[in-house]
């Protein structure tokens, strides 16, 4: 990732946005296949293993939760939602699912 300053600083809201569209440039771009693979390379030794497969032309979705001290983050792209139980049962809603045709 290009800077980790926002997520060092405790600025998580935008260190997750800057974590997904750094995504975004990795998967649609000819640079940022680079960089994955490059990131593959100085990793491969270490089990990750998870680059190899990934089909680019194809769809992605993710859901990321970073829970703190005192808040929950939520960040999500494509046809993904986290949801949080309450002590009663109850649910959260805390994304929405993110549909091209919407």
């Amino acid at each position: 990732m290009k800077n980790l300053e926002s997520y060092k600083t405790g600025n998580y809201k935008i260190a997750l946005q800057e974590a997904f569209v750094e995504i975004d440039f990795m998967l649609v771009s000819s640079e940022g296949h680079q960089l994955m693979n490059k990131i593959y390379q100085e990793n491969q030794n270490s089990g990750m293993d998870i680059i190899k497969g990934i089909a680019f032309t194809e769809g992605c979705t993710a859901c990321v939760v970073l829970i703190t001290k005192n808040k929950i983050y939520c960040a999500n792209a494509g046809d993904s939602r986290a949801l949080i139980g309450t002590k009663n049962c109850g649910v959260i809603e805390l994304s929405h699912d993110h549909k091209p045709t919407e």
